[in-house]
């Protein structure tokens, strides 16, 4: 009796833990289906930039990352928790795609569970509809497979959003937990949690400063009203998101340098339009082409006007509305403004210059629209169905609840192909930005990066279109005259390409890249003086730039093969301070410096490509026998032979070292090693008169005059100049001679 009596007590528990379990499952299964196509996703846009900082690369990079951020040559801002993410990801597994994708994808999904999980502890009482087990669920599916959200996921660099919601969703969980623990050790504990996990948001993206405040709303929420207990007890919250938002601000202006000419009028109206831009955008996703267009920014045209007014009108409504429909709406609707507001053009910021809006910004913030969303159409069916049943119509009220069932799933697959068909978008630049063109032909910042992504694919000629649309649009943008100058280096018109990106420098002088791209134009038009002194001023502006790397690399070969070894040796220099794990840059300043003469400087980097290299390469028998070459002039027979017959392995017919190998021999006296290897020379090459004079040398040493004699004839057949067989010849018949007497 007792044991039933304990599995009946359990028996609810199991079930509403296996009912959590399957929702769940089910929400893991809307975000997998419907951003599936990142599995097969490369990298894209900025993704390269960022992700190719060495401090990412590097094992030692993780120091510079939270303490010299200048070192990510193309982040303008202080998000080290961002980049710590990267640095992890590449010490597991390099660059694979699948891999960030992976990460995105997980950490969507983990987001979309908290959201879930905290919806119904955030309910401001009872009688919430959150509180019912539909309503979060619907919300948090909502967000799970909302359109908007695809840029987010499928979007490496984007990661920054979801690594913010991830900890500011955590710091909202663990204030709550806070506040409902006893005195003692561990509520304070729990309160600094959640002091660090605010931080940790900031710290992968500044938008989560306004958390804190959110945090107020909520207590206006609970409470009705904000008490001086709560402000107190968030001051530490803003005084952190305020010293890290304004650190971040001043290093953000300190590297890029923004400002738009606005009046407070044109921002509050340009804020307006935004704010309505991004609630029609979660209404109805459609043309969602990631660079939006730019709309007028005038105070004086009437639609910014009518969109202050009527986000006015909704917020005066919902005040004073708020006794009969209840807070959350008003507080909805307060937490999506706010949230929004860092990037609603009250403050300047760089990608304003593209795009007044993008819906990676409003990740986080549409959760309170998604969730008063699903609030409102999960009270509407349940007050139908109440009303029915009240009426006796229980029919009716299960009818109700089955059309609702079935809009929503309605609702969830065309939200989830919408998102499956945008995240398809971004597999890689080709079709991100010929997407991007398509929906929006302005946007100057598509048609440059286009242009790059045509050329790799081989449409030179497309990819020479679109970079002269972009320079047209911005003839001062210096990425667009850049690329322009990068499609004309690829159709093989240098003079071109110069002039393009010498502009580029004179609008962005401290970018590495352009230089790299002048020294290659440089160094197809001949001019290698010209083009050293630009990689070398590239260099100077970023040390581990891949771009300048390669270009130093054409460089030295050029050097090389004009027989200017000096300037050839110095460059292979700076490439082995740079990338010293690249044995070919050891090996060939090993050969700069042997074609100079400095033979025991030249010994040790070619020795050293020879550790590092692929055992099979063709340069690893060039490396042998110079260094053969070099140990036997600087009198090092032992290591020479050791070269020679290194080399012989690899290939056993080679000519030079066959020949060396046996002249060293030879001298040491090991006439037996000698004659093989000659033997095998004139296997090789059967019509050298030097091989068969040297031959027949070591003939006459072993006493095998007869051979001898006729190998210097044959040597003097084929060379009847050679003074050398004619004499070995003369002196081996007049032995013979004395012999037969």
């Amino acid at each position: 009796m007792n044991r039933r009596w304990t599995w009946d007590a359990l028996r609810p528990a199991w079930t509403r833990r296996r009912g959590e379990l399957g929702a769940a499952i089910a929400l893991a299964g809307l975000v997998l289906a419907s951003y599936w196509p990142v599995t097969s996703a490369d990298f894209v846009w900025d993704d390269a930039a960022f992700l190719d900082a060495w401090p990412v690369r590097d094992w030692g990079g993780i120091k510079d990352i939270w303490l010299a951020p200048r070192s990510i040559a193309s982040e303008g801002h202080y998000w080290p928790l961002l980049y710590t993410s990267y640095w992890l990801e590449h010490k597991l597994y390099g660059y694979s795609a699948l891999g960030f994708h992976l990460v995105n994808l997980a950490l969507h999904l983990v987001n979309t569970l908290l959201l879930w999980r905290l919806l119904p502890r955030l309910a401001a009482s009872s009688g919430s509809v959150l509180h019912h087990p539909a309503a979060p669920w619907l919300a948090a599916g909502l967000f799970a497979i909302h359109p908007v959200h695809a840029e987010v996921v499928a979007w490496v660099i984007a990661r920054k959003d979801l690594l913010m919601t991830l900890f500011y969703l955590c710091a909202v969980l663990t204030w709550l937990k806070f506040l409902a623990s006893p005195p003692g050790m561990a509520r304070i504990g729990r309160y600094a949690l959640a002091l660090t996990l605010f931080a940790a948001s900031v710290l992968a993206k500044s938008m989560a400063v306004t958390l804190p405040a959110a945090l107020l709303l909520w207590h206006f929420w609970r409470d009705g009203k904000v008490a001086w207990l709560d402000v107190v007890r968030l001051a530490p919250f803003f005084a952190v998101g305020l010293a890290l938002g304004l650190a971040d601000k001043a290093y953000y202006q300190g590297r890029e340098a923004i400002g738009f000419d606005y009046s407070v009028l044109d921002r509050v109206t340009l804020a307006a339009q935004t704010l309505w831009f991004y609630i029609g955008k979660l209404a109805w996703p459609a043309d969602i082409v990631v660079i939006y267009p730019h709309w007028p920014v005038d105070a004086t045209r009437a639609i910014g006007w009518l969109a202050l007014a009527a986000a006015t009108g909704v917020a005066a409504a919902l005040w004073f509305l708020r006794r009969r429909i209840g807070r959350g709406p008003l507080v909805a609707a307060a937490f999506f403004a706010l949230t929004l507001a860092p990037v609603l053009g009250f403050v300047d910021f760089g990608y304003m210059q593209f795009s007044f809006a993008a819906d990676r910004y409003q990740y986080l913030a549409c959760a309170a629209v998604l969730t008063l969303a699903a609030g409102a159409a999960v009270r509407g069916i349940e007050w139908t169905r109440t009303r029915l049943q009240d009426h006796g119509s229980s029919g009716g009220a299960t009818a109700v609840l089955r059309s609702g069932q079935a809009l929503a799933v309605l609702l969830f697959a065309a939200l989830g192909t919408a998102s499956f068909q945008q995240t398809t978008l971004w597999q890689n630049p080709l079709t991100l930005f010929s997407h991007i063109v398509a929906g929006n032909p302005e946007a100057q910042g598509a048609h440059a990066n286009l242009a790059p992504a045509l050329l790799e694919a081989g449409r030179h000629e497309e990819g020479l279109a679109a970079a002269l649309i972009a320079v047209e649009r911005a003839p001062g943008a210096a990425v667009a005259r850049n690329n322009l100058g990068a499609v004309y280096l690829a159709l093989d018109r240098p003079e071109e390409a110069l002039e393009q990106v010498l502009i580029a420098i004179a609008h962005d002088e401290k970018n590495a890249d352009l230089r790299s791209n002048a020294g290659k134009a440089l160094l197809k038009l001949g001019r290698l003086d010209e083009a050293e002194e630009y990689l070398r001023a590239g260099l100077a502006l970023d040390r581990r730039d891949p771009g300048i790397i390669e270009a130093l690399d054409h460089l030295a070969a050029a050097w090389f093969e004009r027989d200017r070894f000096e300037e050839a040796g110095g460059a292979y220099r700076t490439l082995v301070e740079l990338r010293p794990e690249v044995a070919n840059h050891h090996g060939n300043l090993g050969k700069a410096l042997y074609q100079v003469g400095r033979l025991e400087e030249a010994i040790e980097p070619m020795g050293r490509a020879l550790e590092m290299g692929d055992p099979e390469s063709a340069d690893r028998a060039q490396l042998n026998l110079l260094l053969g070459h070099a140990t036997s002039a600087l009198g090092r027979p032992d290591q020479a032979a050791e070269h020679y017959e290194a080399l012989l392995r690899i290939d056993p017919r080679h000519p030079e070292a066959l020949d060396h190998l046996a002249l060293l021999r030879f001298g040491q006296g090991r006439h037996r090693d000698a004659l093989a290897h000659y033997r095998a020379l004139t296997d090789v090459d059967p019509d050298s008169a030097t091989t068969h004079a040297n031959l027949g040398a070591v003939l006459l040493q072993l006493g095998e005059r007869e051979d001898g004699i006729a190998s210097l004839e044959r040597a003097l057949a084929l060379d009847p100049e050679n003074g050398q067989a004619r004499d070995n010849l003369q002196r081996a018949l007049a032995e013979q001679g004395a012999a037969g007497r």
